[in-house]
């Protein structure tokens, strides 16, 4: 008598196939927006040499018997970092690493959650803390009302606003600003807005306007590929509760000048990292055995000491509130 087909399968997990968020793919902004400078203690000072009088202007003619002008360079002011030190961590149970199913992948999973919540938190600090501050950031408006990019009509205008911010930069760096980075919500009102499209004006019923196309109207102030957005969410609910995904920029746009840390340095801010802790990765992870399970177990923890630190705040400009948060459009996102 032939089997019944339901009797020779077992419905069981398939072994090749998880259903997984991969953060790696996420692409993290905070590298790009402060660039890294190791550094071998965690706090230290930085010292400077005064811009205005590099650039003050005198009168070169000589004057009687060869008599010639001396100048002299200045030093300004002296800043510091502090390097604030971050750690997560995560056990592996012996048992539990032993009883756990293999599709699940038990030592990966554990090995990368400390690293993920370090990703999390880092951006935070870099992003969501750091970029949004006006106390930091001194060239600075906050949009409010009629005057968000979310109004189409009335005295709302994106263009105008980013054409401030980036001669600010400009006039203060006195180089073109490299850096204009904002959510993909605030970019979709931005070239959706009736201002900017009637300044592209391809179509009659709407235009498409790319970052590059953004970037061709603003060159004289703006370098190549300075757009950037970000797509990154983090879950600000606590566990348990309904998940709750903010962006890490909120409805800010922040617009600078930045370069590579040495020795003529003015972009408007780094990451000092301590060295020890300053690979390519987040943060060094370090493994050391533990009683805390019944059978003993390993804790895996990830560490890292950083500073993202302003130098130079007038190489920047921050607007605050470009569109409202509070929109239902935008799922609370950006609140």
């Amino acid at each position: 008598m032939p089997q019944n087909q339901s009797a020779l399968h077992v419905s069981r997990p398939l072994s090749d196939m998880l259903v997984k968020f991969d953060p790696n793919l996420i692409g993290y902004w905070r590298d790009v927006i402060w660039p890294k400078k190791p550094v071998a203690k965690l706090t230290n000072q930085i010292r400077s040499i005064a811009r205005e009088q590099l650039l003050r202007s005198y009168n070169g003619k000589t004057g009687a018997n060869g008599r010639v002008t001396r100048v002299d360079f200045a030093t300004g002011p002296t800043d510091s970092y502090n390097c604030e030190v971050y750690a997560f961590e995560a056990i592996l149970d012996a048992i539990e690493q032993e009883n756990a199913d293999e599709e699940l992948q038990y030592q990966i999973q554990k090995m990368e959650a400390p690293i993920s919540a370090m990703n999390v938190w880092l951006e935070r600090q870099a992003i969501e803390t750091q970029l949004r501050d006006t106390n930091l950031w001194t060239q600075n408006v906050t949009l409010a009302g009629g005057l968000q990019w979310d109004v189409q009509g009335g005295a709302s205008n994106p263009f105008a606003d980013l054409v401030t911010a980036c001669r600010s930069v400009a006039s203060n760096a006195q180089r073109k600003a490299n850096i204009v980075f904002m959510d993909h919500l605030v970019w979709s009102k931005l070239v959706e807005h009736p201002v900017v499209q009637r300044m592209v004006n391809f179509w009659s019923n709407g235009s498409v306007i790319t970052a590059s196309i953004l970037e061709k109207m603003l060159e004289t102030w703006i370098e190549p590929n300075s757009i950037k957005i970000n797509f990154a969410r983090y879950n600000s609910a606590a566990e348990g509760l309904a998940e709750v995904y903010t962006s890490y920029i909120h409805g800010d746009v922040f617009v600078g000048y930045q370069d590579a840390p040495g020795m003529a340095a003015f972009g408007y801010g780094y990451k000092y990292q301590w060295n020890m802790l300053a690979g390519d990765k987040p943060a060094i992870v370090f493994e050391f055995p533990t009683y805390d399970a019944p059978m003993g177990g390993r804790v895996m923890r990830t560490v890292t000491a950083v500073d993202y630190h302003p130098n130079q705040a007038k190489s920047a400009f921050l607007i605050k509130s470009a569109v409202n948060a509070a929109l239902s459009e935008f799922n609370g996102e950006l609140a």
